[in-house]
């Protein structure tokens, strides 16, 4: 069996290329990544599971990283947390990664929020069990697929990545999943003018930023740019890209 220095838990099969996919090819460069769909997200669009996985077969293969599903029910994932704990924590036992990403603590979505707060779980458990913080400096929460202005100053930003010279292969990968087009697009210029705007801020082109738990020393968005003002900007930014 291989073994998965980065993996990454996600709710549905576009969760992860919508909300961190530019992040993901870079990682896919020089890790071994297991992505980790706990639901086929066959509620999605009345379409069955089958199908929503063949499109996430089709997307992963194309940045070259493993895939599971855990087939739990799509939409009744916050009524089976203890199950996707206790499935989290075996993959994580037989994988010790190095890397952890996952949905955001202040995503509204519920099936996101099981799929965090088992996440998280899981590792505190290994965390109190081998008396160690190597898991728990290196787990991250990626922006909530559905941008709610009001919850912007709770994401608590502190980790940036940039994706200028691979935003053209996230597009690429989210064109796969062409049952949730409509729902893409509508949010997918969203997270782009958020990247164009990180990016000023950072110095490039395109970010995708991230809230890494319980970490220290790592430099926050507040720094970049007051609270308010970034706040504003960013509804700004996101207006226009609706237009």
């Amino acid at each position: 069996m291989n073994l998965y220095d980065c993996i990454i838990f996600v709710a549905h099969p576009d969760d992860a290329f919508l909300g961190m996919g530019g992040t993901l090819y870079k990682l896919s460069l020089f890790s071994n990544v297991l992505l980790v769909c706990a639901s086929n997200g066959e509620n999605g669009n009345n379409l069955q599971g089958k199908d929503r996985l063949e499109e996430l077969n089709k997307s992963s293969k194309l940045f070259s990283i493993d895939f599971i599903s855990l087939e739990l029910t799509d939409g009744e994932l916050i009524y089976n947390q203890q199950k996707l704990y206790l499935l989290f924590l075996d993959i994580l036992k037989r994988n010790n990664p190095k890397y952890i990403y996952t949905h955001h603590p202040n995503d509204k979505h519920n099936d996101h929020v099981a799929v965090y707060r088992s996440c998280i779980t899981a590792i505190d458990s290994l965390w109190h069990h081998h008396k160690t913080n190597t898991l728990l400096s290196h787990t991250f929460c990626f922006t909530p697929i559905h941008i709610d202005f009001c919850d912007l100053k709770k994401l608590d930003y502190n980790t940036f990545y940039d994706i200028s010279d691979c935003i053209k292969q996230k597009e690429e990968a989210l064109k796969y999943h062409i049952s949730q087009m409509p729902y893409i697009e509508k949010n997918m210029s969203k997270h782009l003018a958020l990247s164009k705007f990180l990016g000023v801020l950072c110095g490039c082109e395109f970010v995708e930023a991230f809230y890494e738990c319980r970490s220290e020393n790592v430099k926050s968005l507040d720094s970049l740019l007051g609270k308010d003002d970034m706040l504003e900007t960013i509804r700004k930014e996101l207006d226009c890209s609706s237009l």
